[in-house]
Formats: C-alpha cells, structure tokens, sequence
C-alpha cells in the first residue's frame, strides 16, 4: 500500500512474527512464499526473522526470488516477488566476470533498500559496493499487467 515505510516495515515484523509461531505450531520444515514462489528452509526462515527482529533487516533472501534469465546468451538476474513491497521488480545485466553470487548479493541490497523505503521514483547514479563500484538505477513503468522495472546497471572506474 501507500502507507509511510514505518508503518508498513512494522506490519511486515509483526506478520513475520506470527509466520514463525505458525511454524512452531505446524513443526514446518518449509515455508512457501508465494510473491516469489520461492521455498525457505523453515528453521532458516525462523533465524533470519530473529536476525531482523534484532538489526531491522527484513529477510530478503527468504522474500524475493534472484532469477537468472533463462534466455540463452542473456546474461540478466531479475527479481521476482519484490513488486508486493514496492511495485516494481529489479533486472540487471551480469558485468563480464561476475558470478551470479556477487550479483544477488548486489540486487539483494537494492532490494532491501525498495522492501525498506518504497519504490525507486527516479533515475539514480551511486555509489557501489567494491571500490571505484557505482550502480546505475533506471525506473520504467510496467505495461501490460507487469510490474514497474529498474533496470540497474554496475560498472568500474578502473
């Protein structure tokens, strides 16, 4: 929804909250989280919500899919799920020489970043995390029932 990123991070708190106690009260091995159809190890799920309950840091990994393209010579990772936080999804190329690892780890933060303070609204150039590291941020709007995109882009100075 609309709602101040506040509101809506201490919403998601406490349904995770609840999530857990479904766990324990059903002895879960798996938990499936349909925006990203995505199946979470249940005892993991249950220490990345203690982890956030303790530094605020949703579980992203439990909550977005990090999608390779299935395309044959495209080198993309897209998210799938993150529109339910901020409607839009994340897609970015692989730079040469990155493993599919270095780039959901990357795409991991930007998400987190839309999931904790809404949706990217403009185009933004920052800082990366390597040195010398920026990330390129492009918002597009969705068409055709999908959801908005930002297509991110990384790139080195040196």
């Amino acid at each position: 929804g609309k709602d101040p990123p506040d509101a809506r991070a201490a919403r998601l708190r406490e349904f995770f909250k609840m999530t857990v106690l479904l766990i324990d009260l059903f002895d879960a091995s798996h938990i499936f989280w349909s925006p990203a159809r995505l199946w979470s190890d249940a005892p993991q799920f249950r220490s990345a919500v203690a982890e956030m309950l303790i530094s605020g840091m949703p579980p992203v990994l439990h909550l977005v899919a990090f999608r390779r393209s299935d395309d044959p010579g495209v080198e993309i990772v897209r998210t799938r799920g993150l529109a339910l936080f901020g409607g839009q999804e994340i897609e970015s190329r692989i730079p040469s020489g990155w493993t599919v690892a270095e780039m959901v780890k990357r795409l991991a933060r930007l998400a987190l970043d839309v999931i904790l303070h809404g949706p990217v609204t403009e185009a933004r150039h920052l800082r990366g995390l390597g040195p010398g590291e920026w990330v390129s941020l492009t918002p597009e709007s969705g068409g055709d029932g999908r959801a908005a995109l930002v297509r991110v882009e990384f790139g080195s100075n040196y």
